[in-house]
Formats: structure tokens, C-alpha cells, sequence
């Protein structure tokens, strides 16, 4: 998938970085993730194909108008294709968000008289909405995506935008 989206023949992870690169008029040069080339380093054939099934889109917007957040939402989908929870971190999330949703109703119940933006049990509620709303696990893949490789480039022969 790299290849392709390089109008290359292959890709090596393993080149000598001393070289350097010699880009052409028209070539755009990217730096890739380290989270992106460790996956590709130790993805399955399969999971490879699965990827590029499931990035068409990402792909295509990186040919149309080559840019550093279309190369990041490229890392994104097709590192994230294949991750799968596992059923006790499904049980414990699912858990956890129930006894949030549980306190903010307990905190609503007319009898408590909890409805002034003073009362700290107001911002407790407002904080166990965000616990249980915000996607902490995209947020961090998305953030784990940032560090670079300084030694790998992702050069897009003849795409610049004049």
C-alpha cells in the first residue's frame, strides 16, 4: 500500500538511511509515523489487504491534493483497521460507563435538590459525561501517530501542488 501510494515497485523498511533522498521537481516528501511503519513491519499480508480495502478514500484524497493531514489520516485508518478490543477491556469499559451513568442519575433525583451550577455534584455529573462520552482510545492512537521516524520519508513522485 505504500508502494502504491509512492508509484513504487516495493518498499523496504530495512534501506540504508545514509543515501538521502533526491527528490524530483513535483515530488512530495512526508515524514512517516513510527506507529505507521511499526505496523507495517509486522502486519500480516492480510492485514495489509485489508487495509487498503478499508483506506480507499484516505488514499485517494493523499493523490488528489498530497498534504501532511491527509498522510496522518492514511496512518490512522489503516493502523486502526485491525485493532480489536478485548472482551475484558469491553466488559470493564462497559461496566465503568454504566456506574458513571448510574451516579449522574442518582445525582438528578428530585429528593437530593442537586440543580444549582454551584453544587460540586453538578460538575461531578459533567465529568462522568465526559468520562463516559469522549473516545480516549482514538485520541490516544491518533496522538501515538504524531511521533515521527526520522530516518523513513514517504516520497509522492510528481504529485506537488503548483
Amino acid at each position: 500500500m505504500l508502494a502504491e501510494n509512492a508509484d513504487a515497485d516495493w518498499v523496504s523498511f530495512e534501506g540504508d538511511s545514509s543515501r538521502g533522498l533526491h527528490p524530483r521537481d513535483g515530488d512530495v516528501d512526508f515524514p512517516l509515523s513510527a506507529g505507521l511503519l511499526e505496523w507495517a513491519r509486522t502486519s500480516s499480508p492480510a492485514t495489509v489487504a485489508i487495509a487498503g480495502d478499508a483506506s480507499v478514500k484516505e488514499r485517494a484524497a493523499l493523490h488528489t491534493r498530497p498534504t501532511w493531514t491527509r498522510m496522518k489520516a492514511l496512518a490512522f485508518a489503516v493502523t486502526q483497521v485491525a485493532v480489536v478490543e478485548s472482551r475484558g477491556s469491553v466488559i470493564r469499559g462497559s461496566l465503568a460507563k454504566l456506574a458513571v451513568a448510574v451516579l449522574v442519575v442518582v445525582l438528578a433525583l428530585p429528593g437530593l435538590n442537586i440543580d444549582a451550577i454551584d453544587s460540586p455534584w453538578t460538575w461531578v455529573a459533567f465529568l462522568g459525561v465526559i468520562v463516559t462520552t469522549v473516545p480516549f482510545e482514538s485520541l490516544f492512537a491518533l496522538l501515538a501517530l504524531l511521533k515521527q521516524d526520522p530516518r523513513a520519508r514517504l516520497v509522492l513522485h510528481g504529485r506537488g501542488t503548483s
